[in-house]
């Protein structure tokens, strides 16, 4: 099996990344990975999509991405016998045009025999926030998105503590702003700003908040788990700041998953199997689902190393499974 993981840039990944954990552990186990950036993907003469891959190789993730910065680029083609990892974010590096570009090579690269994951299709589908919407209604707060003004503050209105405004394409928590019942004097401005290029997503504040999200992984519609451990992290917000995301400074903690988590995780990995998402991290508040990020889910590395076990490999596992009975399900 050759695997080939997809990108933003080849050469932008970082030691402590998730996706840097998967390829060490790719080259541990033997197996060929290359890794290309959502750029360095085509079709040839025939049609058939083809990678330019850098290969990286070392024991530790320092070691992966020097190899990954001083290899030659070389050209594979993608079909039968290849697993495609897809582990881009669109909301980041301003290519728009390359993420776009990349789903339909990977549906290309799927026709030709490659395994996909996650799978394009569903990919398209999740590209922002509206994905939460494939969720079940009651495992995820009151939701509106619009552009118009009027009704994002008729919204507002509706909502006795807080509310939450957030672009629908975003990460990183950048843009994401926390209104008080009073309102702010400032909401036209957030309004405008949020609209200017997209759509505004208007979520009722969840009180339990306050003690940050908890990032839970979802692997082939249940909670990864490892020795009774399940793959999960809680993200506190830093002081004086109510986003829990690590680039805006949170910080991770354990987190064992109560009885009411794991019941969240079950009815939402069915209904992400069903829309056809293999792996997925999901970001909950209390009992309710604020995101589904399904493109290049992290935490895994925090979560391994809080619990003792090793997450990575056990994802790696199920990627490998998952291509194998692929193929031995297609007709020869």
């Amino acid at each position: 099996m050759r695997v080939t993981v997809v990108v933003n840039d080849a050469l932008g990944m970082k030691d402590g990344q998730t996706t840097t954990a998967i390829g060490v552990e790719l080259v541990r186990r033997g197996l060929d990975c290359g890794v290309a950036g959502v750029a360095d993907l085509g079709l040839d003469e025939q049609g058939r999509a083809v990678a330019s891959v850098r290969v990286g190789a070392g024991d530790t993730a320092a070691a992966w991405n020097h190899s990954l910065r001083a290899s030659g680029v070389s050209t594979r083609t993608l079909g039968a016998g290849d697993l495609v990892l897809l582990r881009t974010n669109p909301g980041r590096g301003g290519r728009a045009w390359a993420h776009a570009v990349m789903l339909e090579l990977m549906r290309a690269a799927r026709d030709q025999g490659a395994v996909v994951l996650n799978d394009p299709d569903a990919l398209a589908r999740a590209r922002t926030k509206l994905f939460l919407r494939e969720l079940p209604v009651d495992i995820r707060p009151r939701t509106l998105v619009s552009r118009a003004p009027a009704t994002i503050r008729a919204f507002l209105d509706t909502c006795p503590s807080c509310a939450v405004l957030k672009p629908l394409d975003g990460t990183q928590g950048r843009d994401v702003f926390r209104i008080p019942p009073e309102g702010s004097v400032n909401l036209p401005q957030i309004v405008d700003l949020l609209t200017r290029e997209g759509h505004c997503m208007a979520q009722a504040f969840v009180p339990e908040a306050t003690r940050g999200d908890v990032r839970m992984i979802i692997v082939g519609g249940a909670l990864l788990t490892v020795d009774g451990f399940g793959a999960t992290v809680r993200r506190v917000p830093g002081a004086g700041d109510f986003r829990s995301n690590v680039h805006v400074g949170g910080r991770a903690q354990l987190e064992t998953p109560s009885p009411e988590l794991l019941a969240v995780a079950a009815r939402a990995g069915r209904a992400l199997r069903q829309a056809g998402v293999f792996v997925c991290g999901l970001d909950v508040i209390g009992t309710k689902v604020v995101e589904a990020n399904v493109y290049a889910p992290g935490g895994l590395t925090d979560a391994s190393a809080f619990c003792g076990v090793d997450f990575v490999g056990a994802l790696v596992d199920r990627f490998l499974a998952h291509a194998e009975a692929c193929w031995a399900a297609t007709p020869r």
